[in-house]
């Protein structure tokens, strides 16, 4: 317990002076009487030995009031995590390239279905490699030749999940191709505006501690071939999103080339070779806003590049300590007129005095 305006309570030290005061005035009071020794004799009854009672009374009742001045409050602790999430737009290529294997573990698979089963473990978690993407906002891209939201930003990492569980390379001829940029580019404004209201709906909710707040915005990209269709180039599509403060990852599937170590000077250098057309191109989108451009060439790879990803974005749990002071001034008010009536009581009724 805490008091407001602690400066009341020196009142209290009045009172025990008061006390005294009290009963010597009672110790003064007297009767002439002619003969003491024939009232020796007598005992003092109960109402004399009760008659201190109104005086005590009242001065508990001056107690109780002064510690009602002085504004008691009780003090109460909550905590409250405030997550600050992370709004990630992920795009996958769907081209008929996806269609071509990847050679991994002594069997081949497909490069659709490794970037699936990669994805919905880097989605839900998986306890080891992954730790999920539960508290952030998700959404999903698809894109060959024309790039199309299938999953617009949500909470809901485990409908995000079983979308992806269904993507497919686009079997229609008239939309093969690769534009991740135009992909990179409706990723950016989905990420820039939807958490734009996504902001202002928290600032106005009455609810706003279910409602992460969005630390930072990420797009990650995984394509196998180079951008030949669209409206918007890479580098362009990656000005908008470094405009917006979204930072793009990059990753390249295929069978790429070994890296190569090279050992001068008596030291070894890791060289991963030259850069091809359409890699050059993921690596500069990536260098730009911030992010960083990886290869992969089959499950494993794949997976890694995921990891670090997820590595170098981490949502962040900031715990908030509220502290809450509730008056309890009233008990003390109630006690002081309660003393006061029972003082008239005894005052009036069982001692019958009227001064």
């Amino acid at each position: 317990m805490r008091f407001d305006t602690p400066q009341w309570l020196w009142l209290l030290t009045l009172i025990p002076l008061l006390g005294v005061s009290l009963w010597l005035r009672a110790r003064d009071r007297a009767l002439p009487y002619t003969a003491l020794t024939m009232l020796a004799k007598l005992q003092p009854t109960l109402r004399q030995r009760l008659r201190w009672l109104p005086e005590g009374f009242i001065l508990a009742a001056l107690g109780l009031a002064i510690v009602a001045l002085a504004s008691p409050q009780v003090e109460t602790e909550s905590e409250r995590d405030h997550q600050q999430g992370l709004a990630i737009e992920i795009l996958i290529d769907v081209s008929s390239s996806m269609n071509m294997p990847l050679e991994s573990n002594d069997k081949s698979e497909s490069r659709m279905t490794v970037a699936k089963a990669v994805l919905q473990r880097f989605v839900m978690g998986d306890g080891k490699t992954f730790k999920g993407l539960d508290g952030n906002l998700v959404g999903l891209v698809t894109f060959a030749r024309y790039a199309d939201t299938v999953c617009p930003l949500t909470f809901g990492c485990q409908a995000l999940a079983d979308i992806a569980a269904d993507l497919d390379v686009s079997q229609q001829p008239n939309e093969d191709g690769t534009a991740y940029g135009d992909a990179v580019a409706l990723a950016a404004a989905r990420l820039h505006l939807d958490t734009r209201v996504a902001a202002s709906d928290r600032r106005t909710s009455q609810k706003d501690s279910a409602q992460p707040a969005v630390a930072s915005k990420v797009i990650i990209l995984l394509t196998d071939g180079e951008n030949n269709s669209g409206r918007h180039l890479p580098l362009e599509a990656a000005a908008m999103a470094k405009a917006w403060g979204i930072k793009v990852y990059t990753i390249s599937l295929g069978q790429h080339d070994e890296v190569e170590r090279v050992t001068a000077a008596g030291k070894t250098f890791t060289v991963e070779g030259q850069l091809s057309e359409a890699d050059w191109a993921l690596k500069k989108m990536a260098e730009a806003t911030g992010g960083i451009f990886r290869k992969a060439k089959d499950h494993d790879t794949l997976e890694a590049v995921y990891a670090e990803i997820g590595q170098l974005e981490k949502s962040e749990i900031l715990t908030v300590t509220f502290k809450h002071y509730a008056p309890r001034d009233y008990p003390f008010v109630v006690g002081a007129l309660a003393c006061v009536g029972l003082a008239l009581v005894v005052e009036l009724l069982y001692l019958r005095r009227l001064a």
